[in-house]
């Protein structure tokens, strides 16, 4: 074969690409019964917490009282970052059923409940977190997500209409709202917000109250906030705002 300047680049090119081929390693593969979505929110919790992570799924036969319910387990342990948080290990565990509920998408319709298994040292916990509680915290994380960009746009006076304080506590929101604009001047701008997990509490008139905290994550010096929602309120309020987890 009579080579020339051309073909002599064509070889050259194409004896590149199959070098690069070869040396590119093959992707790891998934086990058969962990989807891309699910996969996704157990390297997002590794990323969070460091540590071991394992994940069990399957089924609970159903009893005379209970039905039957299909879950995913989470398990984390031997995380540094968990131990030094110990006292929020409830938390941490909602967190954990949190980003994987994030990440499971449409994946999280193949269960009923998310199990977090944390061990910290020899202390083994496991909380069983429902699918439905789930939706809702997407559904005020949501809320959050306006609020958190309305402090970061500065529009504080915009933030009153989100703000509940007759239902389940009074307090001035004016206090919120001189509260904000302080740490702003002292902490720098919003840059985003880091969730750190959710309580589930009863109020004193029985009501179901979500309470969302996490890290306002500012230029300078991060600090906590938490909001609490009522679950079975479709409004877009909040009943309280404070500044710690």
């Amino acid at each position: 074969m009579k080579f020339n300047h051309y073909t002599f680049s064509l070889l050259f090119l194409g004896i590149l690409f199959i070098s690069s081929c070869k040396n590119t390693p093959p992707e790891p593969s998934l086990p058969s019964n962990l989807s891309q979505n699910e996969n996704k929110g157990l390297q997002e919790i590794i990323s969070t917490y460091g540590g071991e992570i394992h994940f069990d799924k399957g089924a609970i036969a159903a009893t005379a009282e209970t039905k039957a319910k299909r879950i995913f387990e989470i398990s984390l342990s031997n995380s540094t970052k968990v131990a030094e948080q110990a006292k929020n290990a409830n938390l941490i565990s909602s967190n954990l059923a949190w980003l994987m509920y994030k990440s499971m998408q449409s994946d999280a319709n193949n269960y009923d409940e998310i199990h977090s298994v944390l061990t910290i040292k020899e202390n083994k916990t496991t909380i069983k977190y429902p699918i439905s509680d789930l939706k809702i915290v997407a559904k005020k994380m949501a809320l959050l997500d306006k609020i958190v960009a309305l402090i970061k746009a500065n529009k504080l006076e915009e933030l009153k209409p989100y703000l509940n304080n007759t239902d389940l506590i009074e307090y001035p929101k004016d206090e919120i709202l001189a509260e904000l604009n302080f740490r702003s001047k002292a902490n720098g701008p919003v840059k985003g917000f880091t969730p750190a997990g959710f309580k589930r509490n009863k109020s004193a008139d029985g009501k179901s109250i979500l309470q969302i905290s996490g890290m306002l994550n500012r230029e300078r010096l991060d600090h906590p906030i938490s909001v609490a929602a009522d679950m079975q309120s479709e409004k877009e309020e909040v009943l309280f705002l404070q500044f710690m987890l």
